[in-house]
C-alpha cells in the first residue's frame, strides 16, 4: 500500500482452532489518517488461491489505476484485507510450528470455517457493524 501513498495497520485475528492470522486495515492517504464514513458496512477482502492479502494492491499486477480496496476506501468504507491460514502472512499458530505437519493439515474447508469466521467477527467486534465481504477465486 504504500506505493499508492497509503497507510495501513496489520492485526492478528486467532481463529477457534488457534492459527493466527494478520489482516490489513486501510488507514490513510498520503501521510493522513482517515475515518471512515460511518454511515457503510465495513469491508472485507479476500483474496484467491495462491495469493495473500497484499495482492489486492500488489502493483506488479500492471493497474491503471488504484486497486478496489484503495478506491473503497477513497469512497468512505473501511476497508480489512484478509489472508488464509498458511500464506505469508498467516503462519502462525499457538501451539504449532510451520515445521509440524499438523500445522498444514488443513483444507478449505477450515478456511471457511474458521479463518473468514474469524476476521468477519473481529471486524464486527470493532465496528459494531454488519461487514460487507468480497472474496475472489
Amino acid at each position: 500500500m504504500l506505493h499508492w501513498g497509503y497507510t495501513w495497520e496489520a492485526l492478528i485475528v486467532t481463529t477457534e482452532d488457534d492459527y493466527k492470522l494478520t489482516t490489513f486495515r486501510v488507514t490513510g492517504r498520503h501521510g493522513h489518517v482517515v475515518e471512515p464514513d460511518e454511515s457503510l458496512h465495513p469491508v472485507m477482502l479476500m483474496h484467491g488461491l495462491g495469493c495473500d492479502a497484499t495482492s489486492w494492491v500488489d502493483p506488479s499486477w500492471g493497474q491503471v489505476e488504484e486497486p478496489l480496496p484503495l478506491q473503497l476506501f477513497n469512497r468512505g468504507f473501511d476497508v480489512y484485507m484478509a489472508s488464509n491460514r498458511g500464506t505469508k502472512y498467516c503462519q502462525e499458530h499457538e501451539t504449532l510450528t510451520v515445521d509440524d505437519p499438523e500445522f498444514w493439515a488443513f483444507s478449505w474447508a477450515e478456511m471457511g470455517l474458521y479463518d473468514d469466521v474469524a476476521n468477519v467477527k473481529m471486524i464486527k467486534d470493532r465496528t459494531g457493524k454488519k461487514v460487507s465481504y468480497v472474496g475472489v477465486s
